[in-house]
């Protein structure tokens, strides 16, 4: 069993343990005391990561991966890892924007390195975003839990088992009453089956969307049942990595952009968008950063 351990040089500021937070309730994710572990497939390789979380005043970041299936690739899992976990993201150009805008300017200060971390695959990205759709956050990570031990494999390592996130082949190897015992409503079993049989039959190529522009994207992912601007908008900040995107219409935002902003009543999209003008073009972060002001 190939073992490689990768030491990373974010460009500061960089703060990994705060950035991880969002994915506490991911069930691929698995927190313990010192690191954090996942499951990534990279090609046709599998393996297991473990993200140490920094120490104090740590400027480098940790990763030891164990290929369990396949062979070991370590340009293509640094390659990986460097995305996924925003290496080369640099926060201070963000930060000179958001420090001009008054209402912003102490997020920069209050969450002092915090990244968007991307998803490594944007067909799991996808799905994760679809499952996500009008429920709340509990809810959404017990139905991926629930489709991935419905239709996915585990892999042991140690005393521990893991789960591996399931491809558009297994997915569609099921049917719509198969996730629907799990839990998922009808509708929403259709979009994934129907999305996993699109992307396996080669009907979607997800990797195409990258060369593409935000709004030649947004056209192109609107076109597929069962993902609207929301979906969307948030698969280009997760999984493309875009940086001016501001789902306008997620409750979220609008009740952060309340709160800092400190109005009265929440803002109807169409107010969020107005406000959003003056993020341009870091809209993402500024998304991120008021996000974080709800789980604060």
């Amino acid at each position: 069993m190939q073992v490689k351990t990768f030491l990373l040089h974010p460009i500061l500021p960089y703060n990994l343990n705060l950035s991880l937070q969002r994915l506490r309730r991911d069930p691929i994710y698995i927190f313990e005391k010192e690191a954090v572990y996942r499951t990534l497939k990279v090609n046709q390789s599998l393996y297991l990561l473990k993200i140490y979380f920094q120490k104090h005043n740590e400027k480098t970041v940790k990763v030891e991966s164990v290929c369990l299936d396949g062979n070991m690739e370590p340009e293509k899992v640094q390659n990986t890892l460097e995305r996924m976990l925003s290496i080369d993201q640099e926060l201070q150009i963000i930060y000179d924007i958001m420090n001009q805008l008054p209402n912003l300017s102490d997020l920069t200060k209050t969450f002092c390195g915090l990244h968007i971390f991307q998803e490594p695959d944007l067909f799991q990205c996808m799905v994760k975003l679809i499952i996500a759709q009008q429920i709340n956050t509990s809810f959404a990570a017990e139905l991926t839990r629930n489709l991935i031990e419905g239709v996915s494999e585990t892999v042991q390592y140690g005393h521990q088992t893991y789960s591996v996130f399931p491809s558009a082949s297994q997915i569609t190897s099921h049917c719509v009453d198969d996730l629907v015992k799990r839990k998922f409503n009808q509708r929403k079993a259709e979009y994934i089956i129907d999305f996993a049989q699109d992307v396996h039959n080669g009907k979607i190529d997800l990797s195409k969307l990258k060369h593409l522009s935000d709004s030649a994207v947004m056209d192109e992912l609107l076109k597929v049942r069962g993902i609207g601007p929301w979906t969307a908008q948030c698969f280009m900040i997760f999984g493309l990595g875009r940086k001016n995107i501001v789902p306008e219409s997620d409750i979220g935002i609008q009740k952060a952009v309340q709160n800092v902003y400190k109005l009265k009543g929440r803002p109807k999209k169409n107010d969020v968008l107005r406000l959003s003008e003056t993020w341009h073009p870091i809209g993402s972060y500024v998304t991120r950063y008021l996000w974080e002001t709800l789980r604060s």
